[in-house]
């Protein structure tokens, strides 16, 4: 079996997150949209979950609406079964063997329970990353790693079918926050627990290098009142372990109809 790529650093991440829980909630703002976000999406869909668990940490509020009887852990444990409810919130981003926790939240489902998650993906951070290179390279000729890399829809879609997982559905919400400084844009990071969580030496950013990427994050990326927009794309997953009582996907030639008929019928 082969082993995933360490990426990111679990011990740094706990550090990250044990740090950030001082002040979170002056700076959860994010995390209160992607939850709410997700508690209106369980509540579309029709039924009563008796079994449900949260896996996340840094949750906002889990108390209110049908939050009420969910149970919450920090991580998925091996033996848990049977669940009609899985929640994932913004754990998946920093997680190094994304295909086997999407097999091990797909067996924890009892048959048709359902799945939804949340991660950072996409472009998020892309102009920060790109201004913290080029000035690390023209400072320090040489640029330490300071931001994850962000999965894209398609290959999320592409793990979820790889683990299983029925009428797997994936979207992105766009936030983008603007900032006066990109002193402020660190410190929101730092205190919403996304502080760095790669792997290696961890070399602090100096001041001098936070104050050139400021400058070229100004001149390449600020809006026209001059504020700093920092893009994230939340990725929402929703899919379902497999139940002979869902759709299933036509066989190919089993259309009664050509799509060029169907075309012309509607013109």
């Amino acid at each position: 079996m082969n082993t995933p790529p360490q990426l990111f650093d679990s011990s740094r991440i706990q550090k990250n997150r044990k740090r950030a829980r001082t002040y979170f909630a002056h700076h959860d703002f994010l995390h209160k949209r992607i939850w709410q976000d997700m508690i209106e999406r369980t509540s579309l869909i029709k039924r009563k979950f008796t079994n449900a668990l949260v896996v996340g940490e840094l949750i906002p509020d889990i108390s209110g609406s049908a939050a009420d009887n969910w149970q919450q852990t920090n991580a998925l444990q091996p033996d848990i079964r049977e669940l009609d409810l899985l929640l994932s919130f913004l754990q998946l981003h920093v997680t190094n063997d994304v295909p086997g926790e999407l097999l091990r939240m797909r067996k924890s489902l009892r048959p048709d329970g359902v799945f939804l998650g949340t991660l950072f993906g996409g472009y998020t951070l892309d102009a920060l990353r790109s201004s913290l290179f080029a000035a690390e390279c023209e400072l320090n000729q040489g640029a330490a790693s300071r931001i994850a890399p962000f999965t894209d829809v398609r290959t999320l879609g592409s793990l979820a079918q790889a683990a299983g997982f029925a009428l797997p559905v994936i979207d992105v919400d766009t936030i983008t926050v603007r900032y006066k400084s990109l002193w402020e844009l660190l410190h929101d990071l730092r205190y919403m627990g996304e502080a760095n969580p790669m792997i290696g030496p961890l070399r602090p950013l100096s001041r001098p290098v936070i104050s050139r990427a400021q400058d070229i994050y100004q001149e390449k990326f600020a809006d026209s009142d001059g504020l700093l927009p920092a893009r994230f794309d939340i990725l929402h997953i929703c899919g379902w372990a497999p139940h002979e009582s869902q759709q299933k996907p036509l066989a190919p030639g089993a259309g009664e109809m050509f799509l060029g008929d169907a075309i012309n019928k509607i013109r």
